[in-house]
């Protein structure tokens, strides 16, 4: 991952050695943001500037008969159709 100065950092860079956390529930709570964060939203050089979740639903379109369900049912958040 990249962070804004340009550096690349690590999970445990960018979540244990930067905050504190009172308990273990609330390490796995941003854990669990962090990877949804990189995993839905950011966008990755070595993709051409996509995120994962639009290079599969990018596949998704192009052949759906790949995948057993429709991955953007996966998305998680509110759902604004």
């Amino acid at each position: 991952m990249v962070c804004f100065s340009g550096d690349i950092i690590t999970i445990k860079e960018a979540t244990v050695k930067i905050y504190f956390y009172e308990t273990l529930k609330e390490l796995k709570e941003h854990l669990m943001l962090w990877l949804l964060m990189y995993n839905f939203e950011k966008k990755l050089k070595s993709l051409e500037y996509k995120s994962p979740y639009d290079i599969i639903i990018k596949e998704f379109d192009v052949k759906p008969s790949n995948f057993y369900i429709n991955p953007t049912h996966k998305k998680v958040g509110l759902n604004t159709y």
